[in-house]
């Protein structure tokens, strides 16, 4: 795909996720103001007759809320996709964009999942709330803070779900400052990425070990790298991370494209992730 077309797929994709973003974020204000006014005005108006329809109009306020957050859901991993391939294509188009800089949560847990997650079920609470109050009054509080606590622990469960996945864009990112490194010919930031027990096998056989590898990275710039295929496979505290590398300029500046199959293993470690493998294939034209 050339320069021009993968700007205009990303500023697709940009408009895109900007768009499913704004949407999710009205929707998260205006729900809680609609769902109180709608409770306030029917109980302002409510006569004995009409208190025998509470218990439909509370079920129906209920389904309402409940599909609203299965989209909210759904939108979220939606998001999430579009992140990661966001990242990718900024990897590909050399750029730091908003996806690769995307700030995390606060104090590790507030985001937008955590948001949807108190808003949703008290929403949810407050129409079982009403469907139960004259059907059974009694219990109408108790079915209420169950419907909440309910709806609020399942949103933690997908918060922290979703923050295992955003480990791969995490190692896109770090990938990507590898091939940065390497571009740039930039030992010393090449070395920050790197284990101490870091060896690499080249694509001519040849095994190097941390030092090694580091004094020829300065020989190696200027190569007009970009990666793809990128595909991710977590294990715990270790993942294994492969890309194609596509090369546009040999070692003496001359225009040559080749490709090489990198495989890397990156290891956690003190809750930064680092390079300790990495093995080098050359493939031809795909």
């Amino acid at each position: 795909m050339s320069d021009d077309n993968l700007k205009d797929v990303y500023d697709k994709l940009c408009a895109s996720y900007q768009g499913i973003d704004t949407f999710r974020a009205r929707l998260l204000g205006l729900l809680p103001l609609a769902t109180g006014s709608g409770i306030f005005l029917l109980y302002s108006n409510l006569t004995a007759e009409a208190k025998e329809f509470l218990g439909p109009i509370g079920l129906f306020g209920f389904a309402i809320t409940l599909g609203l957050f299965a989209y909210e859901v759904y939108g979220i991993r939606k998001c999430g996709a579009l992140i990661s391939a966001g990242i990718q294509m900024e990897g590909q188009l050399g750029i730091d964009g908003q996806f690769t800089h995307r700030p995390h949560e606060v104090f590790g847990v507030v985001n937008e999942p955590f948001a949807s997650g108190i808003i949703y079920p008290a929403v949810l609470a407050a129409w079982a709330f009403v469907g139960s109050r004259f059907v059974l009054p009694e219990y109408a509080w108790l079915i209420a803070l169950a419907v909440f606590l309910a709806g609020f622990g399942f949103s933690i469960g997908y918060n922290q779900w979703l923050k295992s996945l955003d480990e791969v864009p995490a190692l896109a990112r770090l990938n990507q400052k590898i091939l940065r490194a390497e571009e740039e010919g930039d030992r010393g930031a090449m070395a920050k990425l790197l284990s101490q027990d870091f060896s690499i096998v080249r694509a001519s056989g040849e095994k190097q070990d941390r030092q090694t590898f580091l004094n020829k990275v300065p020989e190696n710039k200027n190569r007009g790298r970009r990666a793809d295929r990128v595909e991710v496979r977590l294990f715990d505290y270790s993942a294994v991370f492969t890309c194609r590398v596509t090369t546009t300029r040999d070692k003496d500046g001359k225009d040559a494209i080749d490709h090489f199959w990198n495989t890397r293993l990156f290891v956690r470690r003190d809750e930064k992730w680092c390079c300790t493998n990495w093995q080098v294939i050359e493939i031809g034209e795909p």
